[in-house]
Formats: structure tokens, C-alpha cells, sequence
């Protein structure tokens, strides 16, 4: 183990969640207030810029490199306003947008550390977004608008619900929302695929690469070239969905509904098993509707059904072997090792969530010892380049223990899942209360 800053960590964390959670504003978005107030265009004598200065001081920054401005433009143009305040993914790059999954394990952070109501807000947010679009978009943008994330709506509700931060009445409606995004992208067309009975990303978006950016992993290797592939980790969740409707059936007395989900349960586990499963090499592999085969390169994803409990006790054991493939001094790779690319979602970058979704599932099955190695390593990693930079990273080369290589962006500092799956490990691993919340 490093030298232990963990406690100078949990305080960082704690001062960026307090500082960063931002409300939104849409008024003055105009395309000409904002490059007034990005530019810091100069006035003369008190007076707004004219219409031609505003044009030659912004062309004059594109031409000087500062291309940034215009993406901040863009990004401030696109945004949808929400109803309440939440945890961006950070405050520069992504400031002002809050997406699908990264809300999901912010939210187990801010709830191990008491910020139930802040999480509340943001599953709130999300109910809004499918309100007013008939999905959850992937971020609140109108250039997200008919793409989404993966679907983690109703885990984050139990996560709420559990730490006494709602009532039933919330849980019914947030629970009546996933039902409905669950009948109405998931298991509907383009999404929902007849012949296999199973789900995928959009496949009407793939030529623009956007089901890529939908499954989250933009860009991998795992997506190349390939329109038309059954991802293992999104029907895993789609699983959990139903199981999340069985215990809230289960909650509510509702018999004729315990029998529904159960029944929805039993189907989609066996499709699970007979799609994904590789006896041969004893693991989950997606699946290519185009050739009607297994893919062979492995991914972190193939351990979703562990977290979400659709392996059988054999099965997890044999995924257990493979874990040598991604294991390294930091924490997993993201996929086996292979030739680095510009593709963050490829070895050696390893990413917080999935080292939460392989840990969890260890432990699920009673890999205990492997869980917590897994989890001392990647807090250490995270300690040790936080000694170095101040700051948790996006993402990490686990190879290494560095900032993560990066991909069709530059690897983002401040990076709140991050920050909140340390959170939820430190809390995990020490068995010890969550950090107090400063004042």
C-alpha cells in the first residue's frame, strides 16, 4: 500500500460535490450572449459589440487555436434546462451537463457520504428528461435527444429509497417512469431485436457512430465495424430492471406482478446464457447478429452478469479465471491487452464503474478475497497519481498507474464517478462511516 492520503481525498471529494453541484440556467443562452460572455468581447465606450466585431474577434480566436470557445458555444446552444441542481461530471469540460449512467455512480457516492437529497434531485432530473422526450436521453442536450445510456434508473431509485431519502409515492413514480422506459426503448423497435428476443443500441445511429456513444463506451474496439452487435452489459441491466420491478412488486404486496417479473426474469436469463456464455472459454462475450457468433474480444462487460446475478455459481468461478486477462497493478483494463489505440474504452484505460460492476459481482458470488484486492488496487492507483496531480482523473492506465491514455478528448481531471466510486470502495473496503460533510 502507498502512503495513505485517503482522508485528504474523501475532503477533496467533499469540496467538489459541495462547490460543483450546478443549477441550470438557460436565459441569455442566445447564440450572440453567449460568444459576448465566452469571448470577453471588448465594448467601446459602454456600448454592446456590433454584429461584425462579435464575428471578426470569434474568427480571430478559431484562427489563434482557441477552438475551445466554439465548442462551449455549442455545447451552452444544445443544453436542456433542469429542474434541479446535480453533480456534473466535472467543471470544465462536461460543466453544466449531467448524463445517464455517469449519474448513476455519482449517486452511490453522494449517498454514502449523506447527499441523498442532491442524488434525489438528479433521478428527479432524469424523470424529467423522459417526460418531456419519451427517453432518457443520454445528457441534457438537444443533440442527445433520441439517443440514451445505459439504463441504471431503477437501481438508482433503490439506492434513494434505501438511505430514507424518499417516500412510496416517489418510489411509485420514478418505479412507473423505468416501466415505461423500459416497454418503450428497450423492448421496442429499433432497440429491441424479435429474432433473439434480446436488446441493442440503437442500430439506426451506428453509421454516425451514436449507438457507440449510447453503450457509453465511445469510443472501443469492442465496436468497431460492427452494426449489428448484442451487447452482453445492456441486457444484464435490462435483467436488473426486471428484477428491480420483482422486489418493488415484492414491497407492494402485488402478487399478479411478482408473477410477471419472475416469469420476464426466468426468460431473459436463459437468452442471457445461450446468446452471451462461452463454455469453451468460460466467459460472456457479446454477441454479432451480422455473422450469428460470439465476438472474441474480451471486455469488462462480460462480468455484468455477475453484478446482476445471472451467472450460476459454476459459471462465475470460470469467470473468476479470467480475470487474470485484465488484471494489472492499478486495477482492470477494460479489455484484454492489446496494441493501445486512441480508443479510451481499450486496455490499458481502466474506468471507475466497471471496476464497481466486476467488484460487486465478486462479492455477489462469494469471491471475497478477490473482490478486496481489486478494490485495494484501484484505490491505490487513484491515491497514488492523486499524490502527484491533486486531482482524480476520468480515467486510469492500470498497466501503469497514470493518467489514463487519451482518446477523441483529453483525459478530464475533477471527474466525479470517479470521485464517487473511491467514496463507495473507501466506505466498502474500511468497513468505517462516510467522511462528515463539511460545513
Amino acid at each position: 500500500m502507498i502512503n495513505d492520503n485517503s482522508e485528504e481525498i474523501l475532503r477533496y471529494i467533499e469540496n467538489h460535490w459541495l462547490s460543483n453541484d450546478l443549477v441550470q440556467d438557460n436565459s441569455g443562452f442566445g447564440i450572440r450572449n453567449i460568444i459576448l460572455d465566452l469571448c470577453k468581447i471588448p465594448r467601446s465606450q459602454g456600448e454592446p459589440a456590433t454584429a461584425t466585431e462579435e464575428k471578426s474577434f470569434l474568427a480571430d480566436r478559431i484562427r489563434s487555436g482557441d477552438g475551445g470557445v466554439l465548442r462551449k458555444s455549442i455545447m451552452r446552444i444544445g443544453r436542456v434546462s433542469l429542474p434541479h441542481n446535480f453533480i456534473a461530471p466535472n467543471p470544465g469540460y462536461f460543466a453544466g451537463t449531467q448524463f445517464y449512467w455517469d449519474s448513476y455512480f455519482t449517486i452511490l457516492g453522494l449517498v454514502t457520504n449523506g447527499h441523498v437529497k442532491l442524488a434525489k434531485n438528479m433521478i428527479d432530473n432524469l424523470c424529467f428528461l423522459f417526460d418531456k422526450f419519451g427517453l432518457v436521453p443520454a445528457r441534457n442536450s438537444w443533440t442527445s435527444v433520441g439517443r440514451s445510456q445505459p439504463p441504471f434508473l431503477t437501481s438508482m431509485a433503490f439506492e434513494v429509497f434505501e438511505h430514507g431519502g424518499v417516500d412510496v409515492a416517489w418510489m411509485d413514480y420514478v418505479m412507473n417512469i423505468a416501466q415505461q422506459e423500459y416497454e418503450r426503448v428497450w423492448m421496442s423497435e429499433p432497440r429491441y431485436n424479435h429474432k433473439s428476443g434480446l436488446s441493442q443500441y440503437n442500430p439506426k445511429y451506428f453509421g454516425k457512430l451514436l449507438a457507440v456513444f449510447e453503450s457509453g463506451w465511445d469510443l472501443s474496439s469492442r465496436y468497431s465495424g460492427n452494426a449489428r452487435l448484442l451487447p452482453v452489459d445492456l441486457n444484464c441491466l435490462i435483467y436488473k430492471y426486471e428484477s428491480d420491478f420483482l422486489k418493488w412488486a415484492v414491497y407492494k404486496n402485488d402478487k399478479t406482478k411478482q408473477l410477471y417479473w419472475r416469469a420476464a426474469m426466468k426468460r431473459r436469463k436463459k437468452l442471457i446464457n445461450d446468446y452471451f456464455w462461452d463454455e469453451k472459454s468460460g466467459f460472456y462475450n457479446d454477441y454479432n447478429l451480422k455473422t450469428n457468433r460470439l465476438e472474441k474480444l474480451k471486455t469488462l462487460a462480460g462480468f455484468y452478469p455477475l453484478w446482476c446475478g445471472v451467472a450460476d455459481q459454476k459459471q462465475a468461478g470460470k469467470c473468476l479465471k479470467m480475470l487474470k486477462a485484465f488484471e494489472h497493478a492499478g486495477g482492470l483494463a477494460t479489455t484484454v491487452k492489446m496494441k493501445p489505440s486512441h480508443k479510451q474504452w481499450d486496455y490499458p484505460n481502466g474506468w471507475a464503474p466497471l471496476q464497481l460492476v466486476v467488484i460487486e459481482g465478486l462479492s455477489r458470488y462469494g469471491f471475497e478475497k478477490d473482490a478486496e484486492r481489486l478494490t485495494r488496487k484501484w484505490l491505490d492507483c487513484n491515491q497514488k497519481v492523486f499524490a502527484a496531480t491533486a486531482t482524480l482523473w476520468e480515467k486510469y492506465d492500470v498497466v501503469n498507474c497514470r493518467v489514463g491514455l487519451r482518446g477523441r478528448y483529453a483525459t478530464q481531471p475533477d471527474f466525479s464517478w470517479t470521485m464517487a466510486v473511491f467514496v463507495r470502495l473507501q466506505s466498502r473496503t474500511e468497513h468505517k462511516s462516510p467522511v462528515p460533510m463539511a460545513n
